[in-house]
């Protein structure tokens, strides 16, 4: 399970899918040219959410110099399931909801002191 890296294509599908997991690792998932060639993995994209079965390795030509290198080789494409990535709440989206929270509530507030204020005159 992971995040998805990057991903190359060959002959039109999907051949290598680098997934980083939650612990910062990347690992290559290989899918092999011959594998289910009818339909391409679905919903890949860069940034989304990915669980993958199959049998883990070490890949010694990947990677070449630095390798080898830590790959799960799938069975079938089906093996592989993308979801869509969360949605990004960065520090602009945090502080635009606490500014919209903080102009309600003064809104709130001032509406409170007029309707009080009217009550006394």
């Amino acid at each position: 399970k992971g995040t998805v890296e990057s991903f190359e294509l060959a002959n039109g599908l999907v051949q290598t899918i680098m997934v980083k997991d939650e612990k910062g690792d990347v690992v290559r998932v290989f899918i092999d040219g011959y594998i289910t060639t009818d339909e391409d993995v679905k919903n890949l994209k860069k940034g989304c959410k990915i669980t993958v079965t199959g049998l883990a390795s070490y890949d010694d030509t990947f990677n070449a110099p630095e390798g080898p290198f830590p790959r799960i080789r799938i069975r079938d494409r089906a093996d592989v399931v993308c979801t869509a990535a969360a949605p990004q709440t960065g520090d602009n989206f945090h502080m635009g909801l606490w500014l919209s929270l903080m102009a309600l509530t003064a809104a709130g507030v001032v509406v409170l002191f007029s309707r009080k204020r009217k009550e006394q005159i």
